[in-house]
């Protein structure tokens, strides 16, 4: 394994590691307050406890959770990718969500061996303001978070409507955290690490959702050039206003049009430019109502990109001998890959797939074709469905030869990302070797 994927690996193990303490801390922290015997001496001390331990920890992760969802560069970098910040984000929201949801149904069922009447009126409006506070945040929850989770199945536009809610119902929950009184809450290091925890999440909500329009720099482009190729898909070519965007090959970015003919609101788009190039370049496919609208785009058009984000780079390794996959529209990222490395001076031997419905689904196949690097070779090899069937291990190792020893690139739908991941698996190709960019991006 090489020194970069080897630095790769512990990168994303330690901001695991980094999410994982600042979750449990309070955790930690509430053993060692106190002796923990009396706080498991019977049932009801039992659900005590639990309701306590659930309602810290739930709390700790939703704030982290509302930190990760304002996506500032360095922990797209920190992250080794935004698609596994949010694989993080998405999990650790709905993890805090049930322990959130366990805090009340456990204090309520404390009162159990004393009073069932008082356990539900527990869960009731009208226990003071600091209680109630707790219980309209959970409701709110549990209304904004599945809706969050089925966010891919409604418009981006009532979907980041819903996310703005949500610190609205989180800033409700902090409050509840702040105002009630117990002995846990009179703790002063758990206090304290609470307020400074909310506080970050409150300030990062406040950064990315209500001042971000003028606080998160966004780099000013105008459109110059709009091509329609194959497929319903267009390439917009913008020139810079004045400093260019930094990018990798094979990033991310997102942007927004300021155009009357279509809504100004920031999507995400795989750069289909080098960085060599004096212009940025996206390559859109019509899969959406937003993504329709780009080809009413005028030439002249101002865009704000925000990024660049991702880490799927062939320059990244080392090793050169590479095999590159993509599935309809994700081409895109290939494309500024392979237009970069016609520029280059290392050697390189790179296969690029490109697995398509039919022949006139294909996009650039004649740049492509054409590109001969200095040193090296780069292959493009048109994979039609029509004519030769899904793309699996046994037909790339007929063309590339034997691939356990190659780096392997994928971006493309889900469904064909994780089958050919399987294959992979099977054939015992190290997962270090293996990268893809699985966050959805129109």
């Amino acid at each position: 394994m090489d020194t970069l994927t080897k630095n790769t690996k512990k990168q994303v193990k330690l901001s695991l590691l980094l999410v994982a303490l600042l979750s449990l801390l309070p955790a930690l922290l509430w053993f060692t307050a106190q002796s923990t015997e009396a706080k498991f001496t019977d049932i009801s001390s039992w659900m005590t406890s639990l309701g306590q331990l659930s309602g810290l920890v739930g709390m700790a992760m939703m704030s982290v959770v509302i930190i990760l969802s304002s996506r500032p560069v360095f922990l797209d970098r920190f992250f080794s990718g935004l698609d596994n910040l949010y694989k993080v984000h998405k999990n650790l929201g709905i993890l805090s969500f049930l322990l959130l949801l366990v805090h009340p149904l456990t204090l309520a069922a404390s009162y159990i061996p004393y009073s069932i009447n008082s356990a539900a009126q527990f869960l009731l409006p009208g226990g003071g303001l600091a209680r109630d506070l707790g219980i309209w945040g959970l409701l709110g929850m549990m209304v904004l978070i599945p809706l969050a989770i089925g966010a891919k199945k409604i418009k981006y536009q009532i979907a980041k409507f819903y996310h703005q809610l949500f610190g609205a119902v989180f800033f409700v929950g902090a409050w509840h955290t702040v105002l009630v009184s117990s002995d846990v809450s009179r703790n002063f290091f758990i206090h304290w690490y609470l307020l400074v925890l909310m506080g970050a999440a409150l300030t990062a909500f406040t950064y990315k959702t209500l001042l971000g329009r003028w606080l998160i720099r966004r780099y000013v482009y105008f459109v110059k050039k709009i091509e329609t190729l194959p497929a319903g898909t267009v390439e917009i070519t913008m020139m810079p206003a004045e400093a260019p965007l930094p990018y990798t090959p094979g990033q991310f970015a997102f942007v927004s049009f300021v155009n009357t003919n279509i809504d100004n609101e920031p999507h995400p788009f795989s750069i289909s430019s080098s960085p060599k190039e004096p212009e940025l370049k996206i390559l859109v496919k019509a899969l959406g109502d937003y993504t329709r609208q780009l080809p009413n785009l005028l030439i002249g058009s101002r865009a704000e990109v925000e990024g660049a984000f991702g880490s799927l780079n062939y320059a990244l390794t080392p090793n050169r001998e590479q095999v590159w996959i993509a599935g309809g529209s994700g081409l895109a990222p290939f494309l500024g890959m392979a237009r970069d490395l016609k520029n280059t001076s290392r050697e390189y031997k790179v296969d690029l797939y490109c697995c398509v419905g039919s022949e006139n689904e294909l996009i650039c196949n004649e740049e492509l074709a054409r590109i001969k690097p200095d040193k090296g070779w780069f292959r493009f090899i048109p994979f039609c469905k029509t004519e030769c069937g899904r793309l699996d291990t046994d037909k790339i190792q007929k063309i590339s030869g034997q691939i356990r020893h190659k780096e392997i690139f994928l971006c493309g739908p889900p469904a064909m990302v994780i089958s050919l991941k399987a294959q992979f698996a099977k054939l015992r190709i190290p997962k270090e070797q293996i990268h893809s960019e699985e966050f959805k991006l129109l």
